[in-house]
Formats: structure tokens, sequence, C-alpha cells
């Protein structure tokens, strides 16, 4: 059966990809299989057909199931999941529809928020965690905030106070007038609000700033009287700390935050930033700096003082952080007119209103998984190539516009997520990268920001206007360092600088050989079930209607570990299936999904599967499957996956990408005999032996000398998962 992708379907339909997308999920398209999280369909699929929709007036109060899924912030399939679990309700069902009312909706958005529902509060709905939280990483160990920052916070819930935005003018002016006292030598005493109010306490050109914060027309002076136990906030003033910025994060709500990506950058990432843009070659004291989307201004406040105010710029649509930015400039430099702040730290959207030819280096941490309206992302696909797809990502967007916005010979430096690098839908923003920029200095940072699992990047960029170039490049990897010294040719699909020049010649040699082959349009691809309940299908008990099934734990290299699960096969109650004939196959791989490492063993027994382990059926006309599961266990493919890849989830592309040498089948005999031993073996010691002459083999395929040998060995865990 052939496929199409999404974009030929919708083209083949005369429909938008979002709403092709939306057919595959709603199972409209039969065989539609999720690989790899693309939708494939069947190119002789077609069209549903339309059905007319009785009663439709009756049906306008009502969400559909997209709809309903987007207000809770779960995917559609999670959606049907809650449906045949019975915790997502419809209230109607029309032409095998469902329907839920908005009141319905609503009050489950509610319950899971508040925490109510704990049943729907699962980590897939992660955008409803609600409440307060410390970040401590904000800071530097040295500041004497915490404490009072964690007594607001105790007083806030143990009175049950929902933090408004009025709540929160209340408490960062107190705390603004706490610094500024203290950094000024005031002779006041806290609380400083009421004095404030009344006139008492006189604070110059800062008084504006405090005036800004509270608001035209705000309710603070009431709030005042109502909550006086909030404003125990007596902070010392302490250098480049950002107290404001630690008080106004920890009070504003998660689902706030993660609406508007905002994840705030640990104090030892914002250090390592200023270091790289102030120690580059191609800054000069002078020059002018913007943090973009500058927030409370950690960044900024992290600018040593020889960098002077008037060559610091900041801009952000968050109107109270961009306060807050100005007043800790104000006292930072102990400045006695704040003209300057007005002017250059500004209140705009970067993307589509700011515009100040005069910046030569951009810095900072852009927003990650902003949630655009509809009107918004119309408005970006007009202008960046990077919001053309059927999702924007916002750090796309912002380093384009950086991209754009910038002088040839400045510099960009963001931390991003390590996707921006790898993945499909970065894409277009890789190809701006290499166009129009060389990059200075790479540091790979894995999981840098509190509560966030991403992998994470120091990129600093220079604008060239010409294609990319590597040379001089330095990339910092954990506790490894090097320059790159030889140019390289760079690929917009997938940008992967962790290796050295000796390393890259390595895949160079590897990649160069004569006569190989890949899996690529040679290998039928299938993903594990998803039962959408495991709690319900799987049973750990063997019975006369069930059978085995697979997960990625039970896989290790050449063999599969004893069952410990069993399932019956039903596939028209589970949540995606391949087709039966895939998992029945004579022959197949099955492979570990989640994993560092490539670890496929052989089954010859037509085991099924769950989704943490996948299968790959090789093609290659004269190949025997058992040499090719010999090359994908080894050194040299782990050696490839890690440097090329350097990723946690093995995915088809990775696979496809692995060089398989052609060789007679008389010259893979003795391939194909050392992997039966090791699959007949139970000798741990013996298998790792055999492991080892097999690796031996391997290597004398790619031509390799003794010295590139022992980098491979010495970089991989090659026993590992034997």
């Amino acid at each position: 059966m052939k496929y199409i992708s999404i974009k030929q379907a919708a083209v083949k339909f005369g429909i938008s990809e979002e709403q092709t997308r939306e057919l595959c999920e709603q199972g409209k398209f039969r065989n539609a299989q999720l690989v790899d999280d693309f939708w494939i369909i069947p190119e002789s699929a077609r069209l549903p057909q339309k059905k007319t929709r009785k009663k439709a007036h009756d049906l306008r109060n009502y969400l559909t199931l997209p709809q309903a899924c987007a207000e809770l912030s779960v995917s559609v399939a999670t959606g049907y999941n809650w449906i045949k679990l019975s915790k997502l309700v419809p209230d109607r069902i029309e032409n095998k529809k469902n329907y839920f009312t908005k009141s319905y909706i609503s009050k489950l958005k509610k319950e899971i928020k508040s925490g109510k529902n704990l049943s729907l509060k699962s980590r897939r709905n992660k955008k409803f965690i609600s409440g307060s939280y410390i970040y401590n990483s904000y800071v530097s160990k040295d500041s004497t905030s915490i404490e009072i920052i964690s007594r607001l916070l105790e007083n806030v819930d143990s009175h049950k106070i929902d933090i408004d935005t009025e709540h929160l003018r209340m408490i960062m002016s107190e705390t603004a007038l706490s610094l500024i006292v203290k950094r000024l030598e005031l002779d006041y005493r806290p609380p400083y609000l009421p004095a404030f109010f009344e006139g008492r306490l006189k604070l110059g050109c800062y008084e504006k700033l405090i005036s800004d914060l509270i608001g035209k027309g705000s309710k603070v002076k009431k709030l005042v009287e109502k909550y006086s136990y909030l404003l125990d906030l007596n902070f010392d003033y302490q250098e480049s700390e950002d107290t404001l910025g630690l008080v106004y994060i920890s009070c504003r709500n998660i689902e706030n935050r993660k609406a508007t990506g905002t994840y705030y950058t640990p104090s030892k990432v914002v250090d390592k930033i200023v270091k790289i843009v102030l120690s580059s070659d191609s800054y000069h004291p002078g020059d002018n700096l913007l943090d973009p989307c500058c927030g409370t201004g950690n960044f900024l406040l992290k600018l040593p003082f020889e960098v002077k105010v008037e060559n610091i710029f900041g801009n952000d649509i968050d109107d109270i952080a961009v306060t807050l930015t100005r007043i800790n400039l104000a006292l930072k430099y102990k400045l006695d007119n704040t003209d300057i702040l007005y002017k250059n730290i500004t209140n705009s959207d970067f993307l589509t209103e700011f515009s100040n030819p005069r910046i030569t280096h951009i810095l900072g941490n852009p927003p990650w998984g902003y949630s655009y309206t509809s009107e918004e992302k119309n408005v970006l696909k007009n202008l960046f190539s990077s919001a053309k797809g059927s999702t924007i990502e916002s750090y796309d967007v912002f380093l384009e516009k950086s991209i754009m916005h910038s002088k040839n010979g400045g510099t960009i430096t963001f931390v991003m997520p390590e996707a921006i690098l790898n993945v499909k839908t970065h894409y277009p923003v890789r190809e701006k990268l290499i166009e129009n920029t060389s990059i200075l200095s790479l540091n790979y940072l894995g999981n840098a920001f509190d509560k966030v699992q991403c992998p994470c990047i120091i990129m600093q960029l220079k604008k060239t206007s010409k294609p990319i170039s590597c040379i001089n490049m330095k990339v910092t990897d954990g506790q490894r360092e090097f320059v790159i010294r030889k140019e390289r040719y760079v690929d917009s699909q997938y940008l992967n600088f962790k290796t050295d020049d000796n390393e890259e010649q390595i895949l160079s040699k590897i990649f160069s050989l004569n006569n190989i082959r890949f899996l690529k349009d040679n290998a039928l691809f299938a993903l594990g079930i998803v039962t959408g309940n495991n709690n319900l299908y799987i049973s750990s008990r063997k019975s006369a209607n069930n059978e085995v099934i697979l997960k990625g734990a039970d896989v290790f290299k050449y063999r599969i570990d004893a069952p410990k699960r069993f399932i019956t096969f039903n596939p028209e109650h589970f949540q995606q299936v391949a087709p039966e004939s895939m998992y029945r196959a004579k022959e197949k791989l099955i492979y570990r999904f989640i994993s560092n490492h490539l670890v496929f063993a052989y089954d010859d027994k037509q085991t099924l599967s769950l989704n943490s382990s996948n299968i790959v059926i090789p093609q290659i006309e004269g190949l025997s499957i058992k040499y090719i599961l010999s090359i994908l266990n080894s050194s040299i493919a782990q050696f490839i996956y890690d440097k090329r890849f350097n990723s946690v989830k093995v995915l088809r592309a990775h696979i496809e990408s692995i060089p398989i040498p052609m060789i007679s089948y008389e010259e893979q005999k003795p391939f194909i005999n050392l992997v039966e031993e090791i699959m007949a073996c139970k000798d741990k010691t013996k298998v790792e032996t055999l492991y080892r002459n097999l690796d031996a083999i391997i290597f004398s395929l790619f031509n390799l000398d003794e010295s590139q040998k022992a980098l491979i060995l010495d970089a991989c865990d090659m026993t590992k998962f034997l």
C-alpha cells in the first residue's frame, strides 16, 4: 500500500493541512497511520462525504470534540481515550460526532485546575497545573529573598487568595518600594505603600515608576487596606539580583506562564550568556545590546557597570514586567533621571512593532510555546517563513526576526530548546540561519530549567548575510569543549555539531564508503499498539484467549526478555494499531523507541508490541535480516546515532540513516552465524565476547584504522542492553 503525506493529501482533496490532520485524528481515512508524530494516508483514500447535519441550529451552544479538547488543553486522541473511559461524557451524539455543552466543559476545566478532578489531571494535561512556585535557580545562591517570598506564598495559600493582576500590582509595588528605600538609603519603615499613598514617602523620579506599577484606575489602594498582612516584604537590595523578577514569577499562576511561553531563565544560564556576548570578538565597548523579550530585566541586570545604561535596550509585551525592568535598571545605576529608561525599555510586540537600527547585539530567552490567536497567526504567516506551517513556534519566529533585524557583524545569543537544531518543524528557521549567519558558539546545556524536561542550548550567531561557515565555532557539551577548525557541510535538515574534527572525519569516511544501502525506501515500519487503557486490556496472567505483548523494556540487543504482559488482540478497541500483517510478519525486527541506544531484537514468533517497542522489516534485496540486525546493533551504528542525532527517541529517520554495506550472501554468513550464536547463548560473559567478535568484523567492512576504531569504542558503551 502506498502512502502520502498530510501536505500531499491536502493538495489532493483541496482542503487545508489542518483540516486533513483533523480528519486523520477523527479516523476518517481508513488505514491512516501516525508514524513518528506524522500522519501518513493511503494514496487511494477518498475525502469523506459531508453529511447534512440535522437540527444544526440546536448545536450552536455545543462544542465539538476538537473544540472541547482545545479548551481542556489535550489532544483529540486523548479526548477519544477519555470518552472510552467515561472520563469525558458527550451531551449528545449526532452523525457519530460527539458534542458537549459549553457549561459542562467549563465546569470540567475548573475542576481540573482546582485539583477537584484528579482523574483528568494527568501528565498529558500539564497546562492546567496551577499554583505558585519559587524558582530558586532564578537567583544566585547568595540571594536573601527566598525566605521572605516563601512567607508571602504561605500567607497567600493559607488565606486562599487567588492572585489576580491587582493583587500582583500591590505585591510588586511594595517589593519595589522596599528595594528603592534600601538602595537609596532612605529612612522609612515598612509597610511602604500606605506611606506612598499618603504622600509621606518622597522618591523623586522613582515616584513615576511606582505609579506606573500601581496602574491607572487601579484598586491597589483598597487592597492595601484589606490585605495588609501581605505587605511584610522587607527585602534587602542585592546588586545584580532580580528580586523583583523572582517575586513576580513566584506569584504568577503557572497556567499563565505556560500560555505566554514564559520559562524564566536560571541565574547560571544568564551569567553564561552575558559572558559569551561580552567576550566575543564581535563585541566592542559602546555597542548597543537588546533583550527583545526582557521580562523583568534579569539579563540586562547581569551586564557589568562598564556597559552604560544608554547602551542597554529591552522590550516585552508584558507592561508590568517592562515597568519592573525600568525599576531594576534605575536601581542598578542609581539614576536621578529615568527618561532614558522610557526611551530604551519599551512595551511592544517585538515581532510586529519593534524596530531599532541602532542595535548591534541581541541576547535573551525568547518565549517557548506561546499560544497565538488566529488573528496573530495570520499576521505572522505574512511576515515570517518559519510561521508558514500548521503550527507556529514562538522561538522560531523570534529567532527569524532577530536575524532579519540584526546588523551585519552583530550577534544574536539565545537560550532555546535543542529541538531547534534537529526537529523537522523548525526546518524553515534553520534555513534562514544557515543562509544568513555563522554560529560563533554552541553550548549544549541539557535540562537547564526548573520543572521543564527539555534539553536546551545557548547558541550565538553572527549576522553575515552569507552562507554559514563552521570554522572557529566553539562547541561546549558538558565537560567537553572543542573548536571546529575544518569546514564541513551543513544541512538545514539537521544541525548537529557534537562532533569534533576527528569524529567528523570518521563519519565522513563511513558515509563515503562505496556500495552502501540505507533502509530509507527499503523497509516497512510500524508503531506498536496504543491500547488507550493498559489497565483494562493488559494482563499479567496468561489465559487461553490472550497472547504475549512486548514493551520497550522487554527488548534487548539480539534477545527478548521473558514475557510479562498479555493481551487479547481486538484491534477495533485500541487507540492506535498498525495493520496486523506487520505484527504477524514471518520475520521482523523490534526496537526500543524511548532510548539513547540503538537496541534491536529479532522476532519470528509474530509477537505483538506496545508503542514503546516499534517494528522495522528490512527489504533490501540480497541482504539477510540477521545481517542487517548486526549492523543496526553495532558500535558503528551507535556512534552514528550519538554523533548525528543525540536523541532519546529512536525515530524512523534515524534508522533509515544507518549505512549498510552491500556484501554477498557468502560474505554475510559469518555475521549471521555470530548473530545466531548470540541469540542462542545464555552466558552473559560469552555473549559479550561474541558481540565483540561480531563488532570487529563489522569494523572491517568500513575500512577504519585502529585509532578510529579506538575512538568509536571509547565513545560507545558497546555491551549495554546485551
